[in-house]
């Protein structure tokens, strides 16, 4: 199985000079955990998750492993406030792990797997084409079980 048999190809991405606001917006009203950053000829240049925005919007408040969170102090509410004057190329993971449709399914979960990732990119010609989530993979894994006893 390949992944172009199971990505999702409607592609929700943002650019890299969107205010923060924009993108966070973005994420909330599409229920998204996260989304590929384009430039103006939709050519990949980065990923940006929320883990990425709450890491870098307020990085005293992860601890470890176990992210514990405290109360919010005035010079917080202050960042949270002028968020607005920061963009996504500020955030964003530039760094990028890819897949191609033409990848094989299962090593594009092997990846997923090793690198701790919840979603993948799909590039084709550098443009992205789609995007390989761990629910992406589950759906591909079901097909071939279902497809074995059947």
């Amino acid at each position: 199985m390949k992944v172009r048999d199971v990505m999702a190809a409607e592609v929700v991405s943002c650019r890299r000079d969107w205010k923060m606001p924009e993108v966070i917006r973005l994420l909330v009203k599409h229920g998204l955990h996260g989304v590929p950053v384009v430039d103006e000829k939709e050519r990949l240049v980065g990923i940006l998750s929320e883990l990425d925005i709450i890491h870098r919007a307020f990085p005293d408040y992860v601890y470890s492993d176990s992210a514990l969170l405290k109360e919010l102090s005035r010079a917080d509410i202050f960042k949270l406030r002028n968020l607005d004057m920061l963009t996504v190329s500020s955030f964003m993971t530039k760094s990028v792990c890819t897949v191609a449709p033409e990848d094989d399914l299962l090593e594009a979960a092997r990846v997923m797997v090793e690198q701790r990732l919840n979603r993948l990119p799909v590039v084709e010609d550098k443009q992205v084409v789609g995007i390989l989530s761990r629910h992406d993979v589950l759906a591909g894994m079901l097909k071939l079980i279902t497809n074995s006893l059947g």
